[in-house]
This record gives C-alpha cells, structure tokens and sequence, in this order.
C-alpha cells in the first residue's frame, strides 16, 4: 500500500544522497586552495632611483621586472637580501609595480621582519631620492594546488592566466610552478568572495596559513622567519640555487663576495629537505617535536636539525652530501623525542637520487672574477 510518509522519507534520502554526490564532485573540481596571507607584510619602495637601490642589495637581478631583451621578463622576483657575513636576513618577493605609478616597487616580506626591513631600507640610504613605506591598502592571498599532483607539469588544470592591472596582480609564483600563485588586490580582498570575480578559474575554495605551511613542508620549501631564522643560513642552504633566488651574472650584492669565497672552497654540505615522523598521532602530540631540535642517523650523530613542521610534515637542514657513504633516507631519529622520520628527495631538484654525493660546485666563472688569485 502507498504511503505518503514512506515517499517523502524515501524523497528525502535521494535527495540528501545526490547533494552528497554533487558536493563531493564539486571538491574533486576544485584544483585551488586560497589562502591570505596574514603572516606577511607588504613594504613600498618608491622613487626615481628605487630600482637600483634595491639591486645593489639583492641577490635576484630585479631587471626580470623590467621590459628588456637582456633577461627573461617576470611579473614577480623572489630573492634574500644577505647580512654582512653573507647569511639570509629575509626572503622577499618583489614585484612590478604596475598597479602604482612608475618607479615604484612592492616587496613582501614575513611580518616579523617588516619593520626591521623597512628601517634597515632607510637607514643604508644617505644619497638617493626614495621613500620607504608600509602599505595599508592591498591584500595579499596565495593560490596554491588543493593537493600535489605528480604530473603537476602535465596538468593543465593547475594553469591559470596571469593578470596584470592597475588594482590587481594574478602572477605566478616565481620559485616553483607547484607553489601557484600570488595574488594582489588593491579593490577588494579581504574576504574570499572578493577576490572571486577577478580569477578565471572558480574551481577555488578558501584555505588557511595550516593548509599553506603543510603543502610547502611536502614540496620540502622554506619561507618565512619561523622556516629560515634571519641571520643563521647562507643561501645556498635554503636551496637558493634552486629556487630562482640567486642570480650568476648580475653585478654586486651585498656579501656577494663572501658568499661565492664559502662555496668555492668546498661544496655544499647541508641543505632543507623534508621530513617525515614515522609514528602514531598519538605519539606526535605526546612529544610535540619543537623547531631548531636535532635529527640524527644510523651512521651520523649530528645529521641535521629540524627547523618547522606542521603535524607529521616539516622540514630539516640535512647533510645531502657525503663523500662515498649513501646518504640515509629512512630511519632518522629526533633526538629529543625519539620518534622516527624520514626524508627524501624531492622531485623538482636538479638530481632525483638516491645517493647525493655532490663534487666541487661548478659555479660559472664570471661569478670569480672579483675574487683576487
């Protein structure tokens, strides 16, 4: 017999399952996590002669900004600016400053470090005509892949169009394609909706600093104070190099000398890798692992140090070289807790191996020519 109770019940559940369909559909189609970026600080370099200040201190030639034939053109640069004894003060981006008038530049920098910077900034200057102040009124997101694709190359969902306007900049992130996009808005961006309308793609939901952090840590990527410590790193060993934030043929820097005198003497021992803990959850919380603790190996004692995690990821300035012993991969302990990791190489190094035994660095031999015989 028909019952009307039955049919609405029954008109119901179809109803919850095919929401539960489409809503899990819909989060397959989503490629993109948005993220803004409340850990970071946006500084104003304007003036005449902004640009050639901020050359003579960074190690990325900023002419990538600049519309001409000698270097391939960027929409953003990511560079350190070194201390005096050639270690990273702080990684910045820079970026063409189109959405203001000319002669201007915006750095972004981690927001422990932006009042220091900009001090710093107005203190070097005795001579030229610049300004240096902090920026109120643009926002600052980061669109990264929902999840790590393998064939991240191969994929063109993960490909959005760069978009250059006088409020608003859509542009790649210029140290690695997996790392996205960088998003700046001057006309609305401090909720997600904002920021909706100008993006091509809609396949975007709103993610936190947690999701940010806890995919960089895969990728096996450093950013900020709290990954980098200002002042204790050269930049070789926070994968500089690879990163798109050293460059070979522009002129003089700040420590640029230093910095090529320590690599040409002898190659580069240790460098940030990701980590893993091996463990129950359980375990991970007991003993709460805290950054700047050390890492060892079966053969090593002192293998290397774990500099931020996130949950069971984080990252670690390991030894990645050794001279004819294979570098271990399993079987690392944190000294501290005890807990088990591993690590390994990750994929958008030159040199996916195994065994990483690196000979004397082969810098190109313009970087050597201010180095006196």
């Amino acid at each position: 017999m028909w019952c009307p109770l039955t049919s609405c019940l029954l008109r119901r559940q179809l109803s919850l399952k095919s929401k539960v369909i489409i809503n899990a559909i819909n989060r397959r189609k989503t490629h993109f996590c948005a993220v803004k970026l409340t850990n970071k600080r946006l500084i104003r370099v304007s003036g005449a002669e902004s640009f050639i200040y901020l050359q003579s201190f960074l190690t990325n030639d900023l002419r990538h900004l600049l519309n001409g034939e000698e270097v391939s053109q960027r929409s953003c640069v990511y560079t350190f600016l070194l201390s005096a004894l050639g270690k990273v003060l702080a990684d910045i981006f820079v970026y063409k400053a189109k959405l203001l008038s000319d002669g201007e530049l915006i750095l972004e920098v981690d927001a422990s470090l932006a009042p220091a910077l900009r001090r710093l900034l107005i203190a070097y200057n005795t001579t030229r005509n610049i300004r240096v102040e902090a920026v109120d009124d643009i926002d600052l997101w980061a669109l990264i892949p929902k999840t790590y694709d393998e064939r991240f190359n191969e994929n063109n969902d993960f490909i959005l169009k760069e978009v250059i306007s006088d409020d608003f900049q859509l542009v790649t992130d210029p140290r690695l394609p997996q790392l996205g996009y960088r998003l700046l808005s001057r006309i609305g961006g401090k909720e997600f909706q904002d920021i909706l309308p100008f993006i091509e793609d809609k396949r975007i939901e709103e993610g936190n600093i947690g999701h940010y952090r806890s995919y960089k840590y895969k990728l096996g990527v450093s950013e900020g104070n709290e990954d980098m410590l200002s002042g204790f790193y050269f930049p070789f060993e926070l994968n500089g190099d690879y990163l798109n934030a050293i460059s070979v043929d522009k002129g003089l820097y700040t420590s640029e000398e230093k910095t090529i005198k320590v690599y040409m003497k002898k190659p580069i021992v240790k460098r940030i890798m990701p980590v893993q803990f091996v463990c129950q959850q359980s375990e991970l919380y007991e003993h709460s692992p805290p950054p700047s603790t050390n890492i060892s190996s079966k053969y090593i004692r002192n293998f290397g140090t774990l500099r931020n995690r996130k949950g069971f990821n984080g990252i670690a300035c390991l030894r990645v070289l050794s001279n004819e012993t294979q570098v271990p991969i399993e079987d690392l302990i944190h000294i501290q807790s005890g807990l088990k990791m591993k690590t390994w190489i990750p994929e958008w190094w030159p040199q996916r191996i195994n065994q990483i035994a690196f000979p004397e660095t082969n810098y190109p031999e313009n970087l050597f020519n201010i180095i006196p015989t």
